[in-house]
């Protein structure tokens, strides 16, 4: 979990916008609002309605949401009306007939990609770019050993998608990603990415090293 949420702590000396996508239960949202300061901005997206509702009624988001700007959204990030003026108009929505997307300095991911097919991961993956300040920062996770579980279990037509899914996945985080971190505690064994948006340079982590420095749980 703390992998995930290392640029939110790694950050300007400003306020800064979050969106955390698939927000699930809010596992994570619970720590982004932990490290999170008054007047940053947090957006979380889940498209399951249960979900969504827990997130809303949880006491420890209710309690800091009013000094964060806390929204959620309960659709797709595609379904967005920022995502879908970046689409339009292009990044930031320039050029385009309706408002200009909002940006955000940080993006938490927690869709499983692995389940999607090669094309939808492909536009939420350039979703995400658009809906980026330049140089923002991107997070998101995999699980480890995942490709031949499912041959095994889902027969060879879904286990080719998802080695397709992993091959787009590794050319995007070649060409913008910071690098990784396993956390070999999650079940199954998880690893946290994280990565930039060309453009702009956000300030380096504090202390060096691993960009992805602390333990990573994909838990949702």
């Amino acid at each position: 979990m703390n992998a995930l949420v290392v640029p939110a702590t790694s950050r300007p000396d400003r306020p800064i916008s979050v969106l955390e996508v698939g927000a699930g239960t809010g596992a994570v949202t619970r720590r982004l609002v932990r490290v999170l300061r008054a007047g940053d901005r947090l957006h979380a997206v889940e498209a399951n309605p249960r979900f969504a509702q827990r997130l809303r009624s949880d006491p420890e988001l209710a309690r800091r949401g009013p000094e964060l700007g806390l929204r959620v959204s309960e659709c797709r990030v595609q379904d967005l009306p920022e995502a879908r003026a970046a689409e339009s108009g292009g990044p930031g929505g320039e050029g385009g007939s309706g408002p200009a997307a909002e940006r955000y300095d940080v993006i938490v991911s927690g869709l499983p990609f692995t389940n999607f097919a090669p094309a939808e991961v492909q536009r939420v993956l350039d979703l995400y770019l658009r809906l980026l300040v330049p140089g923002g920062e991107l997070t998101y996770f995999s699980y480890l050993g995942t490709s031949a579980a499912r041959l095994l279990t889902s027969g060879p037509r879904r286990g080719a998608q998802h080695r397709a899914v992993v091959r787009l996945l590794r050319r995007f985080e070649q060409e913008y990603g910071l690098g990784s971190r396993t956390a070999w505690r999650n079940v199954p064994p998880a690893r946290a990415h994280l990565l930039r948006a060309p453009g702009g340079r956000r300030n380096a982590t504090p202390g060096g090293g691993d960009p992805t420095g602390g333990e990573a749980s994909a838990a949702r």
